[in-house]
């Protein structure tokens, strides 16, 4: 049995489990309840909120934030300095009444500095690119552009007005 790596700095709530060959770097958090399967490789300065699955053989990078109550499938990919806000569910089978057998996860793709709005739902092999801002109950059905604004199921490209304002505030302790 392979043992995981967490960090001694890292602070586990109560009710959350955490399968084997998971590795996580340092400063993580996560909320109570939280599962994270087999196969997950985390960051540092990553936060969980409660409730949240990870459900086996997902990369975060760095400086992410995914809030309570998320669902991710495997074969997602997070870059730096995401944001996904709560409630958000990740799917990664685009024939889900197919026989199991013929079953083929897509792998989403989240690139650097991507905010997600609460109970947005994304749909499998999805590249969400830099700076993109999803607002709150999209429905993501196509790749979004580097420096887009997709809202009311829309993308509006260039949106500098909206990284000037929060150009990384967030992640300043």
């Amino acid at each position: 049995m392979k043992k995981n790596k967490i960090p001694s700095c890292a602070l586990i709530r109560s009710g959350s489990n955490i399968y084997e060959k998971v590795k996580i770097g340092k400063n993580f958090i996560c909320g109570h309840n939280v599962l994270i399967r087999e196969g997950c490789k985390i960051g540092n300065n990553v936060s969980i909120g409660t409730n949240t699955i990870l459900d086996g053989y997902i990369e975060i990078k760095n400086n992410v934030d995914i809030q309570s109550a998320c669902y991710l499938p495997p074969k997602i990919i997070i870059d730096e300095f995401v944001f996904i806000g709560p409630n958000v569910v990740f799917t990664n089978d685009p024939k889900p009444l197919k026989k199991r057998k013929e079953y083929k996860a897509l792998t989403t793709k989240l690139k650097k500095n991507v905010t997600i709005g609460a109970g947005s739902i994304i749909l499998p092999g999805i590249t969400i690119n830099e700076n993109s801002f999803i607002a709150a109950g999209s429905i993501v059905t196509k790749n979004l552009p580097k420096n887009s604004l997709y809202i009311k199921n829309k993308i509006i490209k260039n949106v500098d007005w909206i990284l000037e304002k929060n150009s990384k505030k967030r992640w300043s302790k």
